[in-house]
């Protein structure tokens, strides 16, 4: 977890994922936010589709105040992620 994406390494493979481009407002929440990773584990999604669902979160996160209220409900990141938001 980064400002300018994320690291995922496994086994069989190392890929990077860029950060999203939004307003900054806070930070705070974004490491919690990236639990949003494991969405799409739950969900058997590939990895790459996990990292990036979870970028979107974080960094939606960062667009409003505190931790709470500004994790993004699930129908704002899959809007996000249908608009092309930069990832």
């Amino acid at each position: 977890r980064e400002s300018n994406g994320c690291l995922v390494e496994t086994k069989k493979e190392v890929f990077k994922m860029r950060s999203s481009k939004v307003d900054l407002v806070g930070a705070t929440g974004t490491g919690e936010a990236f639990d949003a990773f494991l969405t799409g584990i739950l969900e058997r999604w590939d990895l790459r589709r996990c990292a990036k669902f979870a970028s979107v979160v974080g960094a939606l996160t960062t667009t409003g105040k505190g931790a709470v209220n500004a994790m993004p409900r699930r129908s704002v990141v899959d809007n996000s992620l249908a608009s092309h938001i930069s990832v």
